[in-house]
């Protein structure tokens, strides 16, 4: 039951990242929503405007006023959508615990889709620690969603056969 509750959070939580200009802008952009944060609430210098280097890692990046991908008003996007596909899956009789692994699934697809344009440092293969765990959420989700399999089913058919 905590499922959508959670998505519906992480959404309006990255609206507030959004307003504040907490720092977890994206990557430079042309884009024509591409942002600036100039009044963000962490700063804007040399030491938190920052990009990635040849080898993956934060080094001092931007002027004042670059233009970056929103990052904050894309993950409020999809956590909206994952909220809106969990709201409606909620009273459909699902096994125990799924609606949560199918949270798991599909907020670490997400977060790993938008890492992609986020200005965090590459930690292995080319990936940043936070793909590295959407990584693991999903697999986590994905094995327990298979190991809980559809009990409703099940139950179904144990009943209909001792009828």
């Amino acid at each position: 039951m905590c499922a959508p509750a959670l998505a519906i959070g992480q959404a309006i939580g990255r609206l507030g990242c959004q307003l504040s200009g907490d720092g977890d802008w994206g990557l430079p952009s042309k884009l024509p929503w591409a942002m600036a944060y100039p009044h963000a609430i962490v700063g804007w210098n040399s030491q938190t405007v920052l990009k990635l280097d040849g080898h993956g890692q934060l080094v001092s990046g931007f002027f004042p006023g670059v233009r970056v991908h929103p990052a904050p008003i894309y993950e409020t996007l999809l956590y909206t959508v994952i909220f809106v596909v969990l709201w409606r899956l909620r009273g459909r009789g699902l096994a125990d615990g799924r609606l949560f692994f199918l949270y798991l699934i599909l907020a670490g697809a997400a977060r790993f889709m938008v890492e992609f344009v986020r200005i965090n440092p590459r930690v292995f293969i080319g990936l940043s620690e936070a793909q590295l765990i959407a990584i693991i959420m999903i697999i986590l989700g994905s094995v327990a969603w298979l190991l809980v399999g559809d009990r409703r089913g099940t139950v179904a058919a144990k009943q209909a056969m001792h009828a």
